[in-house]
């Protein structure tokens, strides 16, 4: 037999970049508004980005040094 629940109707107000879509989220999570397995699927999809983002963010910082380098060498050869 299901457990039967109950509704809650919820107003969320707050400031701008308060946190209100994170504690919302949380407290779905907390009491099992999610299910495992869509859990999992956006911890994978989680894990790529920010495998992806640390790539990206590793050729950038590259990009940046090797620029900075090259500036400071033609700025030494010019004196």
């Amino acid at each position: 037999m299901e457990k039967e629940k109950t509704h809650v109707n919820l107003v969320v107000i707050g400031h701008v970049d308060s946190g209100k879509s994170t504690t919302t989220g949380h407290l779905v999570y907390k009491c099992g508004g999610i299910d495992p397995r869509r859990l999992e699927k956006f911890e994978k999809a989680a894990a790529q980005m920010s495998t992806k983002l640390e790539v990206r963010l590793n050729l950038w910082y590259t990009f940046v040094i090797k620029i900075f380098f090259f500036y400071n060498l033609e700025l030494q050869l010019l004196k």
